[in-house]
């Protein structure tokens, strides 16, 4: 499986050392605004053992279009700030509606948007076009989260009134001064990694 990134940030990284660990994926390509970025994270993946050596050099390139154009991907991996998903999810299925593109899927990184709206013209984008949906949220299946939802499941179910729950989550962000404005990321800090949960 061929993989693109549009976003070549901390998170970004973070997915390559996770799909680096998977048998038959390898990066085609790295989109970023800054070329120097989608650069670093090629090779981080290098690195990381994701560039196939018998395929073409993963392309870095600042422009979408040129990606999943030359490329000739599978997957679209979205690692942007919150507020820069909408528009190249809605474009990238533009090109497949047109055949301009080979993509079969679309992986979000969380939170799927900033608003509840955001995030269902998101899917309706997406299962417009064809495509895969991917949600990339791993800790809502920890045990420990696993283990709470249930045992709050429980209680509701059993008609006990919750009167309060305390939960901690240690999190310094990717130290990027975004993360924390409720404007990019829909609701600051507290959305966006509340959502773990």
């Amino acid at each position: 499986m061929q993989i693109v990134f549009f976003g070549a940030g901390t998170i970004a990284q973070v997915h390559v050392d996770a799909f680096s660990t998977i048998d038959g994926v390898s990066l085609a390509g790295v989109c970023s605004r800054r070329r120097s970025s989608a650069e670093t994270l090629v090779t981080h993946a290098s690195k990381a053992g994701l560039c196939n050596q018998s395929h073409m050099p993963p392309r870095v390139t600042t422009d979408l279009d040129d990606l999943l154009m030359s490329s000739r991907p599978d997957c679209l991996i979205i690692a942007t700030p919150n507020d820069v998903r909408l528009s190249p999810i809605e474009r990238a299925c533009d090109m497949v509606r047109a055949g301009k593109s080979t993509l079969r899927a679309i992986a979000c990184e969380k939170p799927l948007g900033r608003s509840g709206d955001e995030a269902a013209a998101i899917r309706s984008a997406i299962s417009g076009s064809g495509q895969h949906e991917v949600y990339l949220e791993n800790q809502v299946f920890m045990p420990a989260v696993t283990f709470l939802r249930h045992w709050l499941d429980t209680r509701v179910r059993s008609g006990d009134r919750l009167h309060s729950v305390r939960l901690s989550l240690s999190h310094g962000g990717p130290g990027l001064q975004w993360f924390f404005g409720s404007e990019r990321t829909g609701g600051g800090v507290l959305r966006d990694l509340g959502c773990h949960a």
